[in-house]
């Protein structure tokens, strides 16, 4: 999974066994699609576009949490039906843990902690697990 954050863009990437999502912004341009090898699909439903905005003030915090100067996060996932993990590296060797539940996303560093309940415009962690979660059955098959 890859998290990309710059002035104008914005892009998530998740891959599985059975395809690539992709969620891309770019000066207002969206796409969001899984790819496969029968082709690609085009996800015109908003809900893609809320969770690739609602991932932009969570690594902010990472980005202010390690002082990192990373803008894309490249990092392994997990998804277990009530807890989306994502641990991307923030330096050579260092991960963040960012857990995502019905009820919050926390983000983990070292000592450092933080909990979010929602978005500035409403979004909550329960819409963005149940996105992820279709998202992942797509890419992994109905096991995930």
């Amino acid at each position: 999974m890859s998290f990309t954050k710059g002035h104008g863009i914005r892009a998530l990437s998740i891959t599985g066994p059975n395809g690539l999502f992709i969620s891309q912004a770019v000066d207002k341009v969206l796409l969001s699609a899984i790819v496969s090898e029968r082709g690609y699909v085009k996800l015109d439903d908003e809900q893609f576009e809320k969770l690739l905005f609602a991932f932009s003030p969570i690594i902010s915090k990472v980005i202010k949490l390690t002082s990192t100067n990373y803008y894309t996060f490249l990092g392994r996932y997990t998804y277990s039906g009530d807890r989306f993990v994502y641990e991307p590296y923030v330096d050579l060797m260092k991960t963040v843990t960012i857990s995502i539940t019905k009820k919050s996303v926390r983000i983990a560093y070292g000592e450092n902690k933080v909990r979010l309940k929602r978005t500035r415009k409403g979004y909550t962690p329960g819409s963005m697990l149940e996105t992820l979660g279709y998202i992942v059955r797509r890419l992994h098959g109905s096991n995930a």
